[in-house]
């Protein structure tokens, strides 16, 4: 589906498997979203779910150029993809679950000295990565028209004299 506009001048892509790609500022803050939506059985809308993860501008900025190479890894089979290093402790990685190869953005936690995936992060499919591949320049326009300049702050009235 196309990028639509979202309230507050942000972006939604809808990535299929009732996953989302929102930009928005959240708490003065932009912030590109991927997150898992539920249908809530009352209203029959979708809701967003607590299977996602909400990237800064930097980390999208690493993420963007990446996507198309993860999607077509995990279109082919593929065992392995490169780990793409987002910040300190997120990643984006592919690796197989129920027999599909799934490209997970997630945060991390250190145990004992490895690195293991957190609660927090989703998994998309080769089709819905490629889909977050396609709109990765609107995404990175959203974020741009949204951001101070880099600083992810969210752009504001100008101050009053």
């Amino acid at each position: 589906a196309a990028p639509r506009a979202a309230p507050g001048g942000g972006l939604v892509v809808d990535l299929g498997d009732n996953k989302r790609c929102t930009v928005q500022v959240f708490k003065g803050r932009t912030q590109v979203d991927l997150r898992e939506y539920y249908e809530d059985k009352s209203s029959g809308n979708l809701c967003p779910g607590a299977k996602g993860v909400a990237l800064t501008p930097e980390e999208w900025a690493a993420l963007a150029p990446a996507l198309r190479r993860l999607a077509e890894a995990a279109d082919a089979g593929q065992a392995e993809a490169p780990t793409v290093e987002l910040g300190r402790l997120r990643r984006a990685y592919l690796s197989a679950y129920g027999g599909r190869r799934m490209v997970h953005v997630r945060e991390m936690y250190e145990q004992g000295g490895d690195l293991k995936p957190g609660k927090r992060g989703v998994a998309l499919s080769a089709s819905a990565t490629a889909a977050l591949a396609d709109a990765a320049n609107n995404i990175s326009a959203a974020v741009a028209a949204l951001s101070d300049g880099g600083g992810g702050e969210a752009a504001g009235p100008p101050a009053s004299a």
